[in-house]
């Protein structure tokens, strides 16, 4: 029997407002669950604040790190490991540029050229220090920029910090001695007592610098670890006390690993890997929290061949995650709420799973949509995104020692109990967009439990991000509020949102970390563009803000519901809103160009606002017309790839050759661009709409196969694979096509802005013999808002 009695929670009116947003609360159907806690059995023991580190790069400003706003934020965080100097510059960056560097500043007259050596690579006079530099390329000529800090100021901040330090030292572009020189002058000269050194990073990827070799051949597992082994040597040779660990694979494939553990493994103190799981064409929530297992597999994996090959270390060799975000591209998933709960759920995972170090990537990388970042920023803003707040609640909310614990009656809910000297942390994450859930607490505890807690939560009440102005509207800490466990059994979890129960043991009592929600009179504001065109859906919000406090006005959630009007050409999915933590979404479906105005109601409350549409004009562009060298062209075929002068005149076409190949997954490109020519391209990618050319097959085609076709395929960072049309073979046959597909897909339509390349595939399943002729490819572009 626990300790005290667990009684029904009883929540009144007002609360159910705040929490659920509407009168419904009270009559729908609120779906149940139940957590049963086992107080005594630790299933996991660790510092959490090493699972909560993250990475400091070298393209951070000093008025950056100088921002007394970033100090508290980091204060509160705590993470007590940080990687430096930053992900891919690892492999590419000089730490010392002494003997190299002349001047400050980025332009090459500040380097002497006459100290690169005929194999690309730098001397450097280590017998003092200079900022370093970056290098690119497999000659590894001067970049243009080498960063806004240098790696003396990296490890100088991080130690301001009171964190641990994880150095990546450049094994891709550097050398043994380059490594060592590093650990002699951090530890042996400057006390900086770096513990954690990891060789390289990502070298399996052919985007990193050192994955192609002199000779043209790619790294392969073996080739590095043998350089492990050469770094190690001479690293250990200047501090026998470091920890080495590697190889970073980039994903849960762990590519190098096992080679790298059973050659290498009792050079290795820790294995590290990186981890963005969800997939760029993940839509369903659901899905992107389920891809964490991936991440719990992987590790399951690195157990297994630890104990393979080195069974008389397993006790010994740590695990890290030395990156890791929800996904590598960089949208709105990785600055919306959903990166809060996610990230949350994934700590706990790691947890679980006995990760003994993960780093968060990163403090500051920052792109149009949101970025990596924990934080925006801007000249005037420093605020935290979701994932911060989430990183925060571990940190500051939980405890070292995991229980043993299990939901039962919900899939949308995910659970983690912790224990400390002061008491339990009960962590619950509601991973449904649209429905609360209530638990019924079981807690069976030996040890005394006081029934006052604190309740601290956070959901889009705390966080709203602005996909429109890519900013949050809102970002405050987490709710708290007490409640008394003598007359409440059961927590009501809102949607979509991370919740901690603090429940310390008798006689003591958690210090109460109380938010402060004073609000002045509430206004409505719309949240939409000034601008926007009439080919797609236009996501809209109305919230209830408190805009002096820059908070969501929860005083105005009552039973009423906002309503919505709209004079001009569109129409809206819904006239009436519910309010649900100051917020409501809806959208606009435009059916014309003009001006409408909106207006929404709420009691005395009301606001309108005008959108313009714009019917946006069209441009054709030929990006391609293939008469310059056939090397410049940037493309590739799984075909024979020539250029031909004869087949229009005065002109020079592409061709493919074909000679009774069947066309198979992985060949069956007939024309491939990637790269694309970015910065050839006198338009923005995302005014892009379409796909223009020319195609045509020699009379002499032959294929058995009449449903045989060509399809264009394009390529982005938001969306790997986006057909846009087809052509049938038959109609290519001695006569050119003039193709014009146009992007449907309103998701189409916003991924094109990170377009990185064109697939022109060929579909049969019949051999192939002829010629394929392609002329005047490019883009149909909508004019600019």
């Amino acid at each position: 029997m626990p300790p005290f009695p667990l009684i029904r929670l009883n929540f009144s009116f007002l609360y159910l407002l705040l929490i659920g947003g509407s009168w419904l609360t009270l009559f729908a159907k609120i779906p149940r669950a139940s957590l049963t806690v086992q107080a005594d059995s630790v299933i996991e023991t660790t510092d959490r604040h090493r699972l909560i580190g993250t990475n400091a790069t070298l393209w951070m400003t000093p008025e950056y790190l100088a921002d007394n706003r970033l100090e508290e934020a980091l204060a509160a965080w705590k993470p007590s490991l940080i990687r430096m100097p930053g992900g891919s510059w690892s492999d590419q960056y000089y730490w010392n540029g002494n003997g190299v560097r002349i001047g400050n500043d980025h332009a090459a007259k500040n380097f002497d050229a006459s100290k690169q050596n005929p194999d690309g690579s730098w001397r450097i006079d280590y017998s003092a220090y200079k900022p370093g530099f970056q290098v690119q390329g497999q000659n590894q000529g001067l970049a243009d920029y080498h960063g806004g800090i240098d790696v003396k100021t990296q490890h100088e901040w991080i130690q301001n910090q009171d964190a641990e330090t994880l150095v990546t030292v450049n094994l891709g572009s550097g050398s043994p001695q380059l490594a060592a020189e590093w650990v002699r002058w951090a530890n042996l000269k400057n006390n900086y007592n770096v513990r954690y050194w990891e060789l390289g990073n990502e070298l399996s990827g052919d985007w990193e610098l050192g994955h192609w070799l002199p000779d043209g051949s790619s790294m392969t597992a073996e080739i590095y670890a043998q350089r492990y082994l050469k770094f190690a040597n001479a690293m250990r040779a200047i501090d026998p006390s470091i920890k080495l660990g590697g190889p970073a694979s980039p994903d849960t494939e762990l590519d190098f690993t096992e080679t790298l553990i059973r050659d290498a493994g009792d050079a290795i103190d820790y294995v590290s890997f990186h981890a963005y799981p969800v997939g760029v064409s993940v839509r369903k929530p659901d899905q992107k929290f389920a891809d964490i297992e991936t991440v719990r597999k992987a590790i399951k994996k690195i157990r297994t061949w630890i104990q393979k090959y080195q069974p008389e270390r397993a006790d010994v060799i740590e695990i890290g995650l030395t990156e890791w975000n929800i996904k590598v591209n960089e949208d709105r998933d990785t600055a919306d709420l959903i990166n809060g709960l996610w990230s949350a759920v994934f700590i706990g995972t790691l947890f679980e799973a006995g990760v003994d170090f993960a780093n968060q990537w990163d403090l500051v990388t920052q792109v149009k949509e949101g970025g990596h970042s924990t934080f925006y920023h801007d000249e005037a803003n420093l605020l935290p995104k979701s994932q911060y707040w989430a990183l925060w609640m571990w940190g500051q909310l939980m405890g070292n020692e995991l229980l043993a614990s299990k939901v039962t009656g919900s899939d949308s809910v995910y659970s983690y109990v912790t224990r400390s000297e002061e008491g339990l942390q009960i962590m619950c994450i509601n991973a449904s967009v649209t429905e609360s859930c209530q638990i019924k607490l079981n807690i069976q505890s030996t040890r005394a439990l006081n029934p006052e807690t604190h309740l601290h939560q956070f959901t889009s009440a705390q966080y709203f991000w602005n996909p429109h102005a890519n900013r949050p509207l809102w970002s405050l800490p987490p709710s708290t509020q007490a409640l008394d466990l003598k007359q409440q059994r059961t927590l009501t979890l809102p949607p979509f949102s991370i919740n901690v129960l603090r429940i310390p043991y008798q006689p003591n009592a958690f210090p109460a970390i109380v938010s402060k929600d004073a609000l002045i009179a509430p206004s409505l504001k719309f949240i939409l563009p000034e601008r926007a065109p009439i080919d797609r859906p236009i996501e809209a919000w109305v919230v209830a803000l408190d805009s002096e406090k820059q908070r969501p006005d929860l005083s105005a959630q009552t039973h009423q519901p906002v309503t919505l009007r709209v004079e001009g050409p569109a129409q809206l999915n819904t006239q009436n809103l519910t309010l649900n933590n100051g917020s409501a979404s809806f959208i606009i479906n435009p059916n014309d160009a003009g001006t409408l105005n909106l207006s929404a109601q709420l009691g005395a409350l009301q606001t309108t606002q005008p959108l313009e549409l714009i019917r946006l004009g069209e441009r054709s562009l030929v990006q391609w017309t293939f008469d310059n060298p056939i090397e410049e062209w940037n493309i590739e075929s799984s075909f024979d790839l020539d250029a031909d002068p004869s087949i229009r005149p005065n002109q020079v076409v592409a061709v493919a050759r074909l000679k009774k190949q069947s066309p198979q997954n992985h060949h069956d490109l007939l024309f491939h661009f990637e790269p694309l020519p970015h910065k050839d391209l006198t338009f923005k990618l995302e005014n892009i709409s379409g796909i223009i050319g020319k195609l045509q097959a020699n009379r002499n085609l032959k294929c058995a196969d009449p449903r045989a076709r060509i399809d264009i395929v394009l390529q982005s960072e938001a969306n790997h694979w986006m057909p846009i049309g087809s052509i049938p073979l038959s109609e290519l046959k001695g006569e050119w096509n003039d193709f014009e597909f146009r992007i449907q897909n309103p998701q189409h339509l916003e991924a094109v802005k990170k377009l990185y390349a064109i697939r022109i595939k060929i579909r049969a399943k019949q051999p192939v013999t002829g010629e394929f002729y392609l002329d005047d490819l490019g883009f149909i572009l909508k004019t600019e808002l």
